[in-house]
């Protein structure tokens, strides 16, 4: 039998990732932590590779906040990967690699004592298609590196975050432009649907985890302080709110 290395990635960032692999969703992390203690997440990508040149795109997230959840007010903010087969790396981040400010993402206001913001997204800013191998960054700027980074990596304990599909439990008309989509039970997750319509239309979204008295409307200002009440801009093509998959 001969015992063929599997290729993996090792990849963290200050305060978090979305790593795509040839436009396909492979992960998210890491875990919480702080620097002195930072995790990375090692995956197989083997499944994920092909034959020929391949595109690997990283959507971070920087909160910027010292609260609850994180404790990112430091300046640390930053990505590393490395792709490796056996002990021979193919690919690292470097100089080489490319990175662009995600404009659709509008100033938002930050909820539950400070622990998050607003979602407004304005997908007249977006770049479609920016994580396929097609994309064309040669108008992105260079990354910077740093090589006084104070970080102790070590490989999270547990598992990557599970990410799965969940369709509604039913979706309502409740009047011309008004849906109320139940999804039966509470989960925490990230809302994803497709839209069409004029550029600059916006679409208003609200969560929330019962209904307001009147068992018409959802209660979106929450009594954790926190108001689930997004703003979503179309661009006037056909627009998928971000997801995963």
């Amino acid at each position: 039998m001969i015992w063929k290395p599997y290729p993996y990635i090792d990849i963290t960032a200050d305060d978090y990732y979305k790593l795509y692999l040839n436009g396909r969703f492979v992960a998210q992390g890491p875990a919480q932590n702080d620097a002195s203690h930072y995790y990375y997440n090692r995956i197989e990508v083997g499944s994920f590779l092909q034959a020929g040149n391949n595109v690997i795109a990283v959507h971070v997230y920087y909160q910027g906040l010292v609260n609850r959840a994180y404790n990112s007010g430091d300046y640390r903010q930053g990505l590393i990967a490395e792709l490796t087969t056996g002990d021979r790396v193919l690919v690292k981040t470097d100089e080489t690699w490319r990175a662009k400010r995600a404009e659709e993402y509008m100033k938002g206001e930050t909820l539950g004592y400070l622990t998050q913001f607003a979602e407004h997204i304005d997908a007249r800013k977006s770049e479609q298609g920016w994580n396929e191998l097609s994309f064309d960054d040669s108008a992105w700027l260079p990354v910077h590196t740093n090589d006084q980074a104070d970080y102790t990596l070590v490989e999270q304990p547990t598992p990557v975050l599970s990410v799965y599909e969940k369709k509604p439990h039913s979706v309502v008309r409740m009047a011309p432009g008004h849906y109320w989509i139940d999804f039966g039970e509470e989960i925490t997750g990230q809302f994803t649907m497709d839209a069409e319509g004029v550029a600059g239309e916006v679409i208003e979204i609200r969560c929330g985890e019962e209904l307001e008295a009147d068992g018409q409307t959802v209660r979106f200002n929450m009594r954790c302080n926190c108001t689930y009440q997004e703003r979503w801009t179309l661009s006037g093509d056909c627009d998928r709110l971000l997801s995963n998959p």
